[in-house]
């Protein structure tokens, strides 16, 4: 197998894995096209990986990319779209269970300040009673009986308010992480479509 052949095959698996059209039989791109190719940097080659498993680009996106540049440019612009599309989508699907999580641990913290009332309540009636003479103390003992029960629920629901936090604290850092790996992808896109306003389309 001669030269050519063996480099054509690489540059078809290549764009295979990359998710991208194949460019083996596509012409040179013209001098203003080379220059507007950004170097391959390792998270780029990441992005353009898991490029072919995102989602097709709206035709406008599409349109401005290919306004803009073409070749392994266009090519490379397509691939970063794609990328920040798909994380603003996921960034949109966990800011929604964090508001629902935050709901949640809201609404236990409610429920934990009543039962804690309700305890400080019946403790004191508990030492109110317990200066009362014999007769009083069958009712004593049903307050007992009572503070145990909410004591028991106040613990139940501060293991779930405990669960709550650790949930939120980890949507929150998933979030911060997430935007911080997509401020690249934000810079490179906008050096090679200037005018695409990506979070537009993030629907």
């Amino acid at each position: 197998m001669d030269k050519g052949r063996i480099r054509d095959d690489m540059q078809r698996r290549a764009n295979a894995w990359a998710g991208g059209p194949d460019l083996t039989n596509s012409p040179p791109p013209s001098r203003d096209d080379s220059q507007a190719v950004i170097p391959r940097t390792s998270s780029a080659s990441g992005m353009e990986r898991q490029g072919g498993m995102e989602g097709p680009l709206p035709a406008e996106v599409r349109a401005l990319i290919h306004g803009s540049c073409s070749g392994e440019a266009a090519e490379q612009a397509e691939v970063y779209a794609r990328r920040l599309l798909s994380t603003h989508r996921r960034v949109r699907v966990y800011r929604e269970e964090l508001s629902a999580a935050v709901e949640e641990v809201d609404d236990i913290k409610s429920v934990a300040k009543k039962n804690t009332l309700v305890c400080d309540a019946l403790k004191q009636e508990i030492t109110s009673i317990d200066a009362k003479i014999q007769m009083l103390l069958n009712e004593r003992q049903m307050c007992q009986v009572q503070l145990e029960s909410e004591a028991r629920n106040l613990a139940r629901n501060e293991g779930k308010l405990n669960e709550g936090d650790r949930r939120v604290e980890v949507l929150r850092n998933t979030i911060d992480n997430i935007t911080r790996e997509t401020q690249r992808g934000h810079m490179l896109l906008r050096q090679l479509v200037p005018n695409l306003q990506i979070e537009n389309y993030c629907t």
